[in-house]
């Protein structure tokens, strides 16, 4: 049917062939793993808000505000009891600080 010499050059050709094949297919998972990447790079950007800024959770966040026993905090009325210059007419001006950190 086919002749020797025609034979083993469709069986290079074959191998050569396969050979550019899974080549081929190997680019192709590189360049889909990287568009994965990007999309996942592009939709992090838009999304910035705090519960999606971080990629990761943290296990046990810290408490907000004051540390117990970390200063004082002044009422108002402790605040400027005390404070020179009480005169008439200024008891009901606050301030600028009401806290005080001892």
């Amino acid at each position: 049917m086919y002749s020797v010499g025609v034979m083993d050059r469709l069986a290079v050709e074959n191998e050569r062939l396969q050979a550019e094949d899974a080549t081929l297919r190997q680019r192709v998972a590189e360049l889909e793993k990287r568009i994965a990447e990007l999309e996942a790079a592009l939709s992090g950007a838009k999304r910035q808000a705090t519960p999606f800024a971080r990629q990761k959770r943290v296990d046990k966040p810290k408490r907000s505000g004051r540390k117990i026993g970390q200063g004082a905090l002044l009422l108002p009325s402790q605040a400027y009891a005390g404070s020179e210059g009480d005169e008439a007419g200024t008891a009901g001006e606050l301030p600028g600080v009401w806290w005080r950190g001892d």
